[in-house]
């Protein structure tokens, strides 16, 4: 495959990702992408076609600045985004804050580089490692809530079946209008009676008795 091939898929896959980042960011904190943001991610994909459909290398180096410059607001709106969503509480939000502050800075570093106004060393590739290890956490603690909460219910449910269980045990041996041992109940309790004589050693006494009009 040709250099020439290779730089522009690189470079295509780099326009692209700041939208798939966004879809990712958005599905994270649980909020709905308004109409003006998608119009934004498009954007990269228009720059990432451009990279890759123009011919020529010097597309490559013409398309690098502006899209740098059209990354920086959707980087500052998106830490706006994650930090007012951590102070109204979203967990997710919390865990992303450092993360996407360390990729907005590691960016701005970069382009302040390529463009000659600092000799700092390019720092992109730590913020995207950053910004990974964040979403990385924000997933494991959702899973982990999501087990948690679902290991609730189990456990609420696996309740709920033993009580309903005993109450159809208790319904099977005791009679409803009497509220005393039907011939089930009677049965059961002498077959234990008999058990425990067995193992004791000990007798017991069993007392019949006939009532005219009991019910």
């Amino acid at each position: 495959v040709p250099y020439i091939v290779h730089r522009k898929v690189e470079y295509g896959v780099v326009f692209i990702l700041p939208a798939m980042g966004l879809q990712l960011l958005s599905c994270l904190l649980r909020v709905r992408v308004p109409a003006w943001a998608r119009t934004y991610q498009a954007g990269f994909g228009i720059f990432a076609l451009v990279a890759v459909l123009v011919p020529g290398y010097d597309i490559l180096t013409l398309t690098l600045f502006p899209w740098q410059a059209y990354l920086i607001p959707g980087l500052f709106a998106s830490l706006v985004l994650v930090v007012w969503c951590a102070a109204r509480g979203n967990e997710e939000a919390r865990t992303l804050t450092v993360g996407w502050a360390i990729l907005l800075f590691t960016v701005l570093n970069d382009i302040m580089v390529a463009q000659g106004a600092v000799q700092n060393p390019r720092l992109v590739p730590v913020g995207f490692a950053a910004i990974m290890l964040s979403m990385a956490a924000s997933l494991a603690n959702r899973f982990s809530r999501m087990y948690n909460h679902l290991d609730g219910e189990v456990r609420q449910r696996t309740r709920e079946l033993e009580r309903s269980n005993e109450k159809l045990i208790e319904a099977a041996r005791v009679d409803s209008l009497t509220g005393l041992l039907n011939r089930r109940g009677f049965t059961d309790t002498v077959d234990a009676e008999i058990a425990r004589a067995g193992r004791s050693g000990r007798g017991f006494v069993v007392m019949l008795g006939d009532i005219d009009r009991f019910k």
